[in-house]
């Protein structure tokens, strides 16, 4: 089974750790024969996680800047876990302040939760910039198939 990821896109927010691999967040467009998600302006991008695994990016220099935008290869892993109903309301929107629970139910209350990201094994900066710096340009990009100005490889391990 074929099971090979190839994305571009920003990085968008904070990096972040998980069981000492770095973990975060790319913001891709999609292309313009696929089309939006939806009608809600918020719709035109996809937000996906990509996770650089400890074992293989360990010592490499990575600029894991905002706004860089980046082509990630790699492939896709799913993967179960434990949410508890505290963490959940931490992060929930709404009346979470009317929920009443004890800091023990808050804990051993959980839900099972699946996400699915990329597994990163090879990471290249593009030398284009962010649509924010696109003076006058901002919903303007490459045609589909037009090379990036230029490719610099941040990290591509055992190379």
């Amino acid at each position: 089974m074929l099971n090979e990821v190839v994305i571009e896109g920003y990085i968008v927010g904070d990096t972040w750790s998980m069981h000492h691999d770095t973990l975060f967040r790319l913001a891709c467009e999609r292309d313009t024969p696929r089309g939006p998600k939806g009608t809600d302006p918020r719709d035109g991008l996809d937000y996906l996680t990509v996770r650089l695994p400890a074992a293989r990016f360990a010592g490499v220099p990575l600029a894991l800047d905002r706004s860089k935008l980046i082509r990630v290869h790699g492939f896709l892993q799913s993967r179960e876990y434990q949410e508890t109903l505290g963490a959940f309301l931490k992060r929930a929107h709404g009346l979470t302040s009317q929920v009443q629970a004890g800091d023990e139910t808050r804990r051993q209350v959980t839900h099972n939760r699946v996400t699915t990201e990329v597994i990163a094994e090879r990471v290249l900066h593009l030398d284009r910039p962010a649509p924010a710096q696109r003076a006058g340009r901002a919903t303007q990009r490459p045609a589909a198939g037009e090379p990036a100005q230029t490719e610099a490889a941040l990290a591509e391990p055992g190379a």
